[in-house]
């Protein structure tokens, strides 16, 4: 599953903007005039805040004009790149609002209050770029039209996720706690969050943080075919290849790297040791560094470096029964580890499950020999 693009909406200054951009939103909510909930901001500074926005990051402009007029007229004062319109278009017509601003994005918001809304989606999605799901409810005397922090029913919106046919943000009552689940259960397009970033109405960094790193990990639970993938072609590669007296393990950003990824950088791991399996002294320099990719030194891969001979065929057949046994247990045990958690809960377990198979390195040594 791809990473979802992350909103942060309520956005009420430049400063702000630079602190949702900096920690990774894909695009902010810019709030007009409301007849109620957190963050409305004039639209003067609406302009002033869309205008410092560096592209591609995408600006939303929320309103509650009902009409295809009031709409446009709202824009022009605000120059968003997205028009997120929060209540029921007045006779449905995008045509017109399409017609006066051919290049700007149109998010049609449906308040998820029950069954009713799963067709609406459905209906609204024929017209418009990208549906928003929230918790208001525009039927209460003084409407409500986002901001509330509440959950819907995330059932009913993962069905409109699968029978909408566009891409499909969620809000409501999301927060770094719950946002696991909600990936999970609703397999969103977009997540889009307010006050779940926030501290006494002001945006908070480490809530941020927590909010989109939780957002990443989850995406990168491992998948039954992406592991058996990694593990297959791992399984051609002599587990004795591994090894080396100065290996370094570097594990950069790991909780942004999920099992999956272990069990592929892994594969690319056993790989690239047989492609440098004669020469001990490259592999004593190779460096695995997390974010699927093995690096070597220059002199490590030159012609020099290079060649098959030196190695007994009894002595290759060896390792790969090694590594036979090794991958059957991995086919066991690491599908449950994967079931359980991601990466960044087991960053003490990785350099350790590293540590165990670089033992094997002294059998291979004997083998050379």
């Amino acid at each position: 599953m791809a990473l979802p693009r992350i909103k942060i909406c309520c956005i009420s200054s430049e400063s702000e903007a630079a602190l949702a951009i900096d920690a990774g939103a894909d695009a902010i909510g810019l709030v007009g005039k409301m007849p109620s909930g957190p963050g409305p901001i004039a639209d003067e500074l609406i302009y002033r805040i869309a205008r410092s926005v560096p592209p591609p990051i995408a600006t939303f402009l929320l309103t509650s004009e009902q009409t295809p007029q009031g709409i446009i007229k709202h824009h022009q004062r605000t120059k968003t790149n997205t028009i997120q319109i929060v209540d029921e278009l007045h006779g449905r017509d995008y045509a017109t609002i399409r017609e006066a601003l051919p290049h700007v994005k149109l998010v049609q918001v449906v308040h998820v209050t029950g069954e009713r809304s799963v067709d609406e989606a459905a209906e609204l999605a024929e017209f418009v770029d990208a549906i928003l799901l929230d918790s208001g409810n525009p039927s209460l005397e003084i409407k409500e039209l986002g901001g509330t922090g509440r959950r819907h029913d995330w059932s009913l919106s993962r069905r409109i996720v699968e029978t909408c046919g566009k891409p499909v943000f969620l809000a409501g009552g999301l927060d770094p706690d719950n946002v696991r689940e909600a990936i999970d259960t609703v397999r969103p397009y977009g997540l889009d969050i307010c006050s779940g970033v926030r501290t006494d109405g002001l945006l908070d960094s480490q809530k941020l943080e927590s909010f989109s790193a939780a957002s990443i990990n989850k995406v990168r639970r491992v998948g039954p075919a992406r592991f058996v993938v990694g593990v297959a072609a791992a399984g051609f590669v002599p587990v004795g290849a591994i090894g080396g007296a100065d290996l370094e393990v570097q594990m950069a950003r790991v909780a942004a790297v999920g099992v999956a990824d272990f069990a592929y950088l892994l594969t690319n791991f056993y790989l690239a040791h047989a492609f440098l399996y004669l020469d001990q002294v490259a592999v004593e320099r190779l460096h695995l560094v997390a974010g699927r990719q093995c690096v070597f030194d220059d002199n490590d891969i030159s012609p020099a470096n290079s060649g098959v001979g030196g190695i007994s065929d009894d002595a290759i057949g060896s390792s790969i029964n090694r590594f036979a046994a090794v991958g059957v247990a991995a086919g066991i045990l690491v599908p449950i580890f994967a079931e359980m958690c991601v990466l960044s809960e087991f960053e003490s377990v990785v350099p350790v499950v590293l540590v165990i198979f670089c033992l094997s390195k002294d059998r291979t040594v004997a083998d050379r020999k």
